[in-house]
């Protein structure tokens, strides 16, 4: 391009005009041209004197509104641009133009205020979005002329509420731009247009929120908050006159409505003005207004009114971080005796919302008011507060080691006195412990306390062992939470070896002269010989095999390649627990622990012999159908071995796989081994996870999909009777792991198993072959195309009379199918429409919802205008 391209003369600027200019850039051959040429061109005109600024922005600003509506029509600029400019890049280009000087600022923002009364709403967006860019950098004195009339603006916009986008950019803008009015130490003039801006909002806003009817309300309080977070000094003004009004009015109103409404604006405009230390100091207009303040509050809590109560209790929960601490005690007290006295469901959670917030704002309070009458209650069997609900509250409660320390105490010695007397009171109060030490562990002073002082690892294996050997209460609940603990405890250990290993060989019925050994052993001498109990006859062991979840707790957070000394011989307690268990809950625990640990084993010869000897063992039960339940068990362990070789990425995984595969018709493991590929792709709670610090290969998932479904899919379609069921099975149970892009590649070849997993009679199989479906569908369908005729019959038949997952998704298939071409679909329409008119009376709302939706996609199927 060159310059008469533009149609610039090349003189002066006393020469030159805007509209040569913008006539030059709207006149641009757009076949031949593109927009770095007309940059360039414009900047090099710039430069050389030939265009003016106030030239460059007025004539770049016309040409935009010139190629507005093709611009945001057609998606680039000019059409054919080989480098796909789109309309949002030009607008971002030009706003970061404009907001880059303030030599920009006379020219750019009387243009912002004539977008401002455009009528189109995107014009609109974009002055206040370059607006808010912009008082970043223009100057006070460049923004003051124009301050009152851009208020006027913004506020029209917030108060017609006709577009949330355009509420949130005009309050982000008005914000800005007082922001910018104090960035600097102010002159007389400035803080002038301020106070100014000030009383405007003030006087218009103050009227809507005594108005009776309260329309206006959220709307005027957003203004004054968005005036309030800019700067200290309105707030102050604003905060002098509106909370006194806000507090008289809810004193003053008898409708629950509006007292719940002018309670939340109150709450909330205290702890937007709470981010300003002054206001809440000395005789700052936050600190002079609480006594008024807490009075409403105090007014709405003494209510007889439960919905009232439960929004003073929210409102409470926001303005936390304004209150006074002799106020914030006053409330916490006040609360909690609400707390002892109510019946009310919904107040409590409130009320535990507000405690829980409160450990963030005030730890004393929480360390001297609510965490003793909480302590107390747990020992009081006739409080109206449950046991559950005060283990809910107390595990979101310690928030560092002074709260931490006297809530872990006191929950463990209860766990300790309930474990043989009341089973569920001692899960209870273990799970609470586990979510204090889930949430605490990672930070480091709470860390040495669980750990040093606490001494936690110890407490557990001294409250575990007294568990299996009680003869009342080898309770697995009681375990899994202990487990739980040591597992997240050893986990953040920097060297965890130097704990674990001794009470491993303890574990395995060993005795080391050892710290914390020594002490386990003075109080627990027999625990040598009742450890050794876990490898005899299965009959003898029900007991002693207990201590399985224990070693899990140590063990399966270890780091990667870290081998503990005789972990030949654990493997070998785990192989034998995870098939010759009595209990399938000790099988099950085995069998993930074993696979744990190999997957973080070196893959040297070591490795290569547990592997061999694994699979020896495992594979010689299989094959011999005389096993019964064993070999149940055993492929149970054989599956989270596979699991554990694949995440890995060990080239053996396979073999492993294989060996599945062959079960499909085996009448008695055929469906386990169908379902174990859910297994080997869903992630479990904990076990091989990079939270207990497995190997995990990057995309597994899809790496183990496209390895293993050209195999089944061959065995689908080669095979007959139980095992093509169970391929479907296997089929069917990957699908809703694996990403859709990479479904997506192979959906051709998906979809006869697809249709076959539609008419299962297994409802899982059928809900998550819809699931799968939907998600394809929701892209580009034509895959479906040679499939309507069996998939449209089968979809309408599903989307009644079924489950509700069923129902939903089959009635989104059929809305993802109305996008399909229109000459395939017409023959369908009438029968569809006529069939999705009795899924409009569904008892469930969301099905209604989806069903109005397809049926509107299949009413405009070959309709002038529509899909």
């Amino acid at each position: 391009m060159h310059a008469k391209n533009l149609n610039i003369p090349a003189r002066r600027v006393n020469m030159s005009t805007n509209a040569e200019i913008s006539r030059g850039l709207s006149n641009i051959p757009e076949s031949t041209g593109n927009s770095e040429d007309l940059i360039l061109e414009v900047v090099q005109g710039f430069n050389n004197g030939i265009i003016q600024l106030h030239e460059v922005v007025e004539a770049m600003q016309s040409s935009l509104a010139h190629k507005d509506a093709s611009i945001r029509g057609q998606g680039t600029w000019p059409p054919g641009d080989p480098y796909g400019i789109a309309a949002e890049d030009l607008v971002l280009g030009l706003r970061n133009c404009l907001a880059s000087s303030p030599n920009f600022a006379p020219f750019c923002i009387p243009l912002l205020e004539e977008k401002l009364n455009s009528d189109l709403k995107s014009a609109k967006l974009d002055a206040l979005y370059t607006l808010a860019a912009c008082c970043k950098v223009y100057s006070a004195e460049d923004i003051r002329p124009h301050a009152l009339v851009l208020l006027g603006d913004i506020s029209r916009e917030v108060m017609e509420g006709w577009s949330s986008q355009l509420e949130e950019a005009g309050l982000e803008a008005l914000t800005a731009m007082v922001s910018a009015l104090l960035r600097e130490p102010s002159s007389f003039q400035i803080q002038d247009i301020v106070n100014q801006l000030t009383n405007t909002v003030l006087m218009d806003c103050t009227c809507h929120l005594a108005a009776p009817e309260q329309r206006l309300m959220y709307p005027s309080w957003r203004l004054l908050c968005a005036v309030v977070v800019a700067h200290e000094m309105p707030a102050a003004i604003i905060v002098d006159k509106v909370l006194p009004l806000l507090a008289s009015q809810f004193m003053t109103k008898t409708g629950d409505t509006a007292r719940k409404n002018t309670i939340d604006i109150l709450a909330r405009l205290m702890n937007k003005a709470s981010r300003f230390p002054g206001l809440s100091e000395g005789e700052g207009s936050l600190a002079s207004h609480q006594e008024v303040c807490w009075k409403a509050f105090q007014t709405g809590l003494e209510t007889v009114s439960i919905p009232v109560q439960e929004a003073t209790v929210s409102a409470l929960t926001i303005a936390l971080p304004a209150l006074r601490e002799d106020l914030c005690l006053e409330v916490t007290n006040v609360l909690m005796d609400q707390l002892l006295t109510t019946d009310r469901n919904s107040l409590r959670d409130s009320i535990t919302k507000f405690l829980v917030a409160l450990c963030s704002e005030n730890q004393s309070a929480v360390n001297d008011c609510v965490v003793p009458r909480f302590l107390t209650l747990l020992q009081n069997n006739d409080s109206k507060v449950s046991k559950k609900q005060i283990f809910e509250t107390l595990a979101f409660l310690p928030c560092g080691v002074a709260v931490l320390s006297k809530v872990v105490g006191a929950l463990w010695t209860y766990a300790e006195n309930t474990l043989i007397i009341s089973e569920p009171d001692c899960v209870g109060s273990l799970q609470c412990i586990s979510k204090i030490v889930e949430c605490s562990v990672n930070d480091q002073e709470c860390l040495q306390f669980l750990v040093e002082e606490w001494q936690g690892v110890r407490k557990i294996l001294t409250l575990g062992i007294t568990a299996v050997l009680a003869q009342q209460s080898t309770s697995t609940p009681v375990l899994h939470h202990l487990a739980a603990i040591c597992r997240n405890l050893i986990g953040k250990l920097c060297d965890p070896i130097v704990t674990v290993q001794p009470l491993v060989f303890l574990l395995l019925g060993k005795s080391i002269e050892e710290e914390p050994v020594e002490t386990l052993l003075q109080k627990f001498p027999q625990l040598p010989s009742f450890a050794k109990q876990m490898t005899s006859h299965p009959q003898d062991n029900t007991k002693a095999s207990f201590l399985v979840h224990l070693l899990e707790g140590l063990t399966i957070s270890l780091p990667q390649h870290v081998q503990l000394e005789g972990q030949r011989q654990l493997l070998e307690l785990l192989w034998y627990l995870s098939v010759r268990a009595t209990t399938p809950s000790i099988q099950f625990c085995a069998a993930v622990l074993q696979a744990t640990l190999i997957n973080k084993m070196k893959p040297d010869e070591s490795f290569a012999e547990v592997l061999y000897n694994a699979q020896t063992c495992f594979g010689n039960i299989l094959d011999n159908i005389e096993n019964g339940d064993t070999r149940k068990s055993a492929l149970t362990s054989w599956v989270w071995l596979t699991k554990a070789l694949v995440m890995k990425g060990h080239p053996d995984a396979f073999i492993w796989v294989e060996k599945i595969k062959s079960l499909f018709p085996d009448p008695d493991l055929g469906i386990q081994a169908a379902k174990s590929f859910e297994v080997i792709l869903k992630d479990h709670e904990y076990a091989l996870t990079p939270q207990t610090k497995a190997i995990v290969r990057l995309l597994y998932r899809q790496h183990f999909f496209e390895s293993v479904l050209s195999g089944i899919l061959v065995v689908f379609h080669q095979s007959s009777g139980i095992s093509k069921h169970n391929t479907l099975l296997a089929v069917s149970s990957m699908l809703t792991h694996v990403p859709h892009q990479v479904l997506n590649v192979h959906i051709t070849s998906l979809f006869p198993v697809l249709l076959s997993g539609l008419s299962s009679s297994e409802d899982f199989v059928v809900e998550g072959t819809l699931k799968t479906l939907s998600s394809v569908l929701t892209f580009p369908a034509h895959h479906a195309s040679p499939h309507v005729s069996s998939l449209i019959p089968t979809l309408l038949s599903l989307a009644t009379n079924h489950s509700l997952v069923t129902r939903l998704t089959s009635l989104e298939c059929l809305c993802g199918l109305a996008s399909l071409d229109t000459k395939i679909l017409l023959p369908y329409r009438e029968e569809v429409v006529r069939s999705l008119k009795v899924t409009l009376n569904d008892k469930k709302r969301l099905v209604r919802e989806v069903s109005r939706k397809a049926r509107c996609n299949w009413i405009l199927v070959g309709a002038p205008g529509g899909l």
